[in-house]
């Protein structure tokens, strides 16, 4: 698959106060890779928001992904079981 089916993800906004109101949600920032599910003719492709493919280094996710869409935040929990753990997610 080339990289001219990839579509960005979107950037987060860093801001001084969060807006606030009804018609904002928010998602806990976790400290793991963005990556993106991209489906085409039937293969799966994982990329990074800088166009890395992770298919190899996560080929669990790239499988589950065969039978969904979607983007996310790939992370790694520590020994605890109750953190992410970046360090950690970088050895996999």
């Amino acid at each position: 698959m080339s990289d001219a089916h990839l579509v960005e993800p979107m950037p987060c906004l860093a801001v001084k106060k969060s807006p606030e109101g009804e018609a904002w949600e928010y998602e806990l920032k976790l400290d793991g890779y963005s990556a993106l599910a991209v489906k085409h003719d039937g293969q799966v492709t994982l990329f990074s928001r800088n166009k890395k493919r992770f298919n190899n280094r996560f080929p669990a996710i790239s499988a589950a992904f065969a039978r969904m869409l979607g983007d996310g935040e790939i992370v790694a929990i520590d020994e605890s079981g109750r953190r992410p753990s970046f360090s950690r997610l970088q050895k996999l």
